[in-house]
């Protein structure tokens, strides 16, 4: 860059070191997002000569405390040459990241920023370089939220970028790696897909689907079945949820529950869903729930107190007359909203 294009960026708050990319510290990266290519070298470019592209996965839009903050941060300490450059679209011009030092050089009289050109192959790659690349930034600026990975995943599903239950899991781990707890990023994979199985989009994406306890608790939440209402929220009954691919972990609980309805001559009400098996239809994975992994449990525990399980049996709450056991839907071609007698 010239001393004359120099001049064009240089004011109180930036000189002409940080005109020269040679002495910034930080690399531009494609972050690993497919379709995604970085074009040219650093460079000097005005934010006027850029279009404000809404990115999806701003959800709340910029934060003005943050803005006030790098205001004061560069006030203060200068242009840290070792933060991010902001990114644009070669193809149409529109800056896909630094909106709040965007902002904030507005009001500081600072008319560009380094910045690096890409290129996106896709609208998809586009949403997806936007969110992550705001991840690992340093300088004081709106790092990404819980709020943002659910933006840009949501807006991928209504495009259809994105479909079947693992691809929308598959997205929130990699949008939120490194920026956000597993245990949040599962806990909003459970309720989009929730969401998904209680509306019914579920149907032409994944035939058959699996539970957890937070997709079970939104289940019972939103849920209009009579079984729900006269059994399992019925605080006079005693139910039970049983996640089958937790089966030897639940068999304590199991019990705790058996202790409580035999203690006041109640039926337990049990309330499934099974593990998919490959090559096992999901009729027959059920029937196992009650021919073979209860019926097991029952015949151990008879033979631990020496007694004969055919005549005892009928003593196990979960196998008194009055039971109403249910499995939850697990196939798009079942009701979403209604638990399965089997």
């Amino acid at each position: 860059m010239n001393s004359t294009q120099t001049n064009t960026f240089i004011s109180q708050y930036w000189d002409a070191i940080a005109c020269d990319p040679g002495k910034w510290c930080y690399v531009p990266n494609t972050y690993d997002v497919d379709g995604v290519e970085l074009v040219g070298s650093p460079h000097m470019k005005l934010w006027g000569d850029l279009n404000n592209w809404k990115n999806p996965g701003r959800s709340n839009g910029a934060n003005v405390s943050k803005i006030e903050e790098l205001k004061e941060n560069i006030k203060e300490e200068g242009i840290n040459l070792d933060s991010p450059f902001v990114y644009y679209d070669v193809d149409t011009n529109d800056r896909i990241n630094g909106e709040h030092r965007h902002l904030a050089c507005n009001y500081l009289g600072i008319s560009g920023w380094m910045m690096q050109g890409v290129r996106f192959y896709s609208e998809a790659a586009k949403i997806r370089f936007a969110l992550i690349s705001n991840k690992k930034k340093k300088d004081v600026y709106n790092p990404i939220s819980i709020d943002d990975v659910e933006a840009t995943v949501r807006d991928l599903i209504q495009r259809g970028d994105i479909s079947t239950d693992q691809e929308i899991k598959n997205e929130i781990k990699i949008l939120g790696k490194g920026s956000i707890s597993q245990k949040v990023l599962d806990r909003l994979a459970n309720r989009i897909l929730s969401e998904r199985i209680m509306s019914g989009q579920i149907k032409g994406t994944n035939r058959l689907y699996e539970w957890n306890e937070d997709r079970f608790e939104i289940f019972v939440k939103n849920s209009n079945d009579e079984w729900v209402e006269n059994y399992f929220s019925n605080k006079s009954e005693i139910t039970l949820y049983i996640n089958m691919a937790y089966w030897s972990s639940r068999i304590g609980t199991l019990f705790e529950k058996a202790f409580e309805a035999a203690n006041c001559d109640s039926p337990l009400h049990l309330v499934f869903s099974v593990k998919l098996k490959k090559g096992e239809s999901l009729e027959t994975t059920r029937k196992k729930v009650f021919d073979d992994y209860l019926k097991k449990l029952e015949k151990k525990s008879c033979f631990i107190f020496g007694v004969n399980h055919e005549r005892c049996k009928t003593y196990l709450p979960w196998n008194h007359p009055d039971c109403e056991h249910r499995f939850l839907p697990q196939s798009s071609e079942e009701d979403e909203k209604e638990t399965i007698k089997l």
